[in-house]
């Protein structure tokens, strides 16, 4: 039997956060394989954090998942800030690269959903050279309208994943997987993650930082002088510095 992990759960800014290093958050996600239930896993980023302060169905949708994973340093600063301090960054694109991992050692399925047409594909056959062994049963397009819902769930349902990777962006994806937990849950989907761009990765369609900018926390930044469009999305990172020292104000004033 395998024994179900309980970690720390913080709450930064009325969301929930799991205080995990990438080895617990590893082990407690592989917990969930050997129950009856569909989890939802969050990797929390400080744009997520700013968005659900107005989104409430994003809100509501970080407030039920199962594990939320601090998934940049702004999270971890905040925390630190606020007297909670954290393991280390869990980041999304690094939790899925060690699932990847793990899952080819111990015949894990995986399901793509997310990306433009074909980019799902690629992704499964990279990673088939990759992590020889690995089990990927089934992809599909995030480009899809509401009526073609029924296709989706229905090659989701023939694949029987244990681990459907849903790469649709924030806050799309945490909705996405928060509205279906039930059929996931009907299908036997034990484990659905949000990876964001993490699917464009495997595919070779867009890169990571260097290694070493990334030790320099400083990837967010890498991003934007690549791709200026994120400028606007990075805006949300000063509204969060507010927003975490306010409530780092207003905690003391009561405890006066």
């Amino acid at each position: 039997m395998y024994v179900n992990l309980q970690p720390t759960q913080l709450n930064l800014l009325g969301l929930p956060l799991h205080k995990v290093d990438m080895a617990y958050a590893l082990d407690h996600i592989e917990s969930f394989l050997y129950s009856d239930s569909s989890h939802m896993v969050v990797t929390l980023n400080s744009e997520m954090v700013v968005m659900a302060q107005r989104d409430l169905e994003l809100k509501e949708a970080i407030i039920n998942a199962d594990v939320v994973v601090p998934d940049s340093v702004g999270i971890l600063w905040a925390c630190g800030f606020l007297g909670h301090p954290l393991p280390e960054r869990v980041a999304g694109a690094d939790l899925v690269y060690a699932l990847l991992e793990k899952g080819a050692s111990k015949g894990w399925r995986f399901f793509f959903l997310g990306g433009r047409p074909g980019v799902a594909e690629i992704a499964a056959e990279e990673i088939s050279r990759d992590f020889p062994g690995i089990q990927v049963v089934g992809w599909h397009h995030g480009f899809f309208e509401s009526i073609e819902e029924g296709e989706v769930i229905s090659s989701i349902n023939s694949a029987r994943p244990h681990i459907l990777l849903v790469g649709m962006g924030v806050p799309k994806q945490e909705k996405w997987i928060a509205s279906h937990i039930h059929d996931l849950r009907d299908l036997h989907v034990p484990i659905s993650i949000g990876v964001g761009g993490t699917i464009d990765l495997l595919a070779g369609k867009a890169q990571r930082a260097p290694l070493w900018i990334r030790n320099l926390s400083l990837e967010w930044l890498y991003r934007i002088l690549r791709q200026p469009q994120r400028f606007i999305r990075a805006c949300a990172l000063p509204r969060f510095v507010f927003l975490v020292l306010r409530f780092k104000v207003e905690d003391g004033a009561k405890d006066e």
